[in-house]
């Protein structure tokens, strides 16, 4: 098939169907993350890749810039322009619903009792509230809701950008990119480790990413440009294990910075391999029933998989059980919520279609 006609057919493509199970990996990586740490911290060779489950979150970032950018471009091509009271109205009903029932959750409690955990989400609910938790260290469990902070203040920046800018989106991409890569590769230098690591160890870098690529595969020449690299049947495969090679491979303790950059660039070749080719190498692992729905219930997971955490460490201790009986109990409660709450908010979302 030829770059045009892939193109073309990347442009009709209503749904991009490997990215569930791309969600499913990277909310997967994240439980992992909060319920082995330190678990695995002296198995040799291992140690590094077992301990950086928190490149999921990364992953989410790239897919959300992508996705989002990627819907506003498709809408001004169809309509001429982008609805900024349409995007808001979509995005409220699906994130606000499940967010502030959790926030409404835990108030009850920390209000209710008087322990110092409380009392310490007690101090951190205003931050999150306003989702201004990647900006202020948060000590609870609470803490998971920085990256929904850093999703929503991008949510509440770049579509305008897009809106109203034009042509030269492309010039602030360009200076937001170089931006955010300086803040990972300039903190140590610029003595910045007072600030929140959540504000800049991650999480702008990589959803700027996912941006730019939404503009390069919007483009024909940009998508020319890319399908070099990625329009290949193996490329989803080779670059799913360059991610993976990275995570274990990179041997230091800390990955801040260049070689966590080189990741989000390589996480961002993995979508672009997974996306421009319907049919690609991973295709039939991403798109496997069950790791599908889990990706279809990864917001869910995300925000309730702490107070899994809890109910499962009642149940199993501290140990390699507590992963497998968190992530149980998590998709339980995950798919009680998308089923029985989060859907009936969803269903509305098809009046402020673009």
């Amino acid at each position: 098939m030829s770059l045009e006609r892939a193109h073309r057919d990347f442009l009709d493509t209503r749904t991009f169907a490997s990215l569930d199970g791309l969600r499913a990996f990277a909310v997967t990586a994240v439980v992992w993350h909060h319920t082995t740490d330190g678990l695995y911290r002296d198995v040799p060779l291992l140690v590094h890749g077992l301990v950086r489950g928190f490149l999921g979150v990364d992953l989410f970032f790239v897919i959300s810039g992508f996705l989002i950018v990627t819907l506003l471009l498709r809408e001004r091509c169809r309509t001429g322009s982008i609805s900024l009271s349409g995007f808001y109205a979509r995005r409220f009903l699906r994130i606000f619903p499940l967010y502030y029932g959790v926030l409404a959750f835990v108030t009850v409690v920390a209000f209710a009792r008087d322990t110092p955990e409380a009392l310490l989400m007690r101090a951190d609910l205003p931050w999150c509230a306003l989702y201004l938790s990647n900006w202020v260290p948060v000590l609870t469990l609470l803490s998971i809701t920085w990256s929904l902070s850093a999703e929503e203040q991008f949510y509440l920046v770049w579509p305008a950008l897009e809106r109203f800018l034009g042509r030269f989106v492309t010039l602030a991409l360009a200076l937001a990119v170089v931006a955010a890569g300086a803040l990972q590769l300039l903190h140590a230098p610029l003595h910045l480790d007072a600030l929140p690591s959540f504000l800049w160890q991650t999480s702008f870098f990589p959803i700027l990413l996912g941006v730019a690529l939404a503009h390069l595969l919007n483009d024909p020449r940009g998508f020319a440009f890319i399908g070099l690299a990625c329009a290949f049947n193996g490329a989803s495969a080779i670059y799913g294990a360059v991610i993976v090679v990275l995570a274990f491979a990179l041997p230091m303790d800390d990955i801040a910075g260049l070689p966590r950059m080189a990741i989000h660039v390589a996480m961002s070749l993995f979508l672009a391999s997974c996306v421009v080719r319907p049919n690609h190498a991973l295709r039939p692992l991403l798109q496997f029933a069950p790791i599908a729905r889990v990706g279809v219930l990864s917001y869910g997971i995300y925000l309730l998989h702490m107070f899994a955490r809890h109910i499962a460490h009642k149940l199993t201790g501290d140990g390699p059980l507590l992963f497998p009986a968190t992530f149980a109990v998590v998709v339980v409660l995950a798919e009680i919520s998308y089923r029985f709450y989060e859907s009936k908010f969803l269903e509305l979302k098809k009046r402020f279609a673009a």
